[in-house]
């Protein structure tokens, strides 16, 4: 599983942010479920290190 930089390409955050018609669910749903767990596993792991 590759991690996006940061959770989000800069170009899909301004499709987020200012494309709201276009954003894609599925698109979406990935960082929801792929991307969002292993950023909050690596953050929490810095965390715990500090």
């Amino acid at each position: 599983m590759m991690m996006r930089y940061c959770c989000m390409k800069p170009l899909d955050r301004n499709i987020v942010a200012h494309s709201y018609g276009t954003v894609d669910p599925e698109i979406t749903w990935e960082i929801i479920t792929d991307d969002i767990p292993v950023l909050k596993q690596y953050c929490s792991t810095i965390i715990a290190s500090a």
